[in-house]
């Protein structure tokens, strides 16, 4: 596989750096995927803010996202955030992805090599220099 890097001379991907290119971009997929599923799932669901089952009240550090999935035994109640810092971890993740998209175009542009760039770790595939992962879903 050959680009153009900006500025510089075609990049070629020996086939270990195929396998690592697919590998990363499989990896921020399914994260991606993940997220768009949940945005989804919170977009569509009933929102109860301030309320509880027992009492209402405004001030609530909690709040109540209700959404079902069809499952073969029925109707099951997906496990949706609950508070403020549930959804902020979610728009972590969601600056993680774009982290890692900018990682991985500068290795396409040809400004890092992809394989002084990312490694694998287990099952796992980082970013060497801040062995930083995506997180499991």
């Amino acid at each position: 596989m050959t680009r153009y890097g900006i500025g510089k001379k075609p990049i070629d991907f020996s086939p270990s750096d195929r396998e690592i290119f697919l590998g990363v971009l499989k990896t921020i997929a399914d994260e991606f995927t993940a997220l768009v599923n949940m945005r989804n799932n919170l977009l569509h669901g009933t929102w109860f803010v301030g309320y509880t089952e027992s009492s209402s009240d405004p001030f609530a550090e909690e709040f109540h996202v209700h959404k079902y999935a069809v499952t073969k035994e029925g109707l099951a109640a997906l496990k949706l955030p609950k508070s403020r810092g549930e959804l902020l971890e979610l728009g972590k993740r969601c600056t993680d992805v774009t982290h890692w998209l900018w990682q991985i175009d500068q290795c396409i542009n040809g400004y890092n090599p992809i394989s002084e760039r990312f490694q694998r770790r287990g099952s796992d595939w980082v970013i060497a220099f801040g062995q930083t992962t995506l997180p499991k879903k």
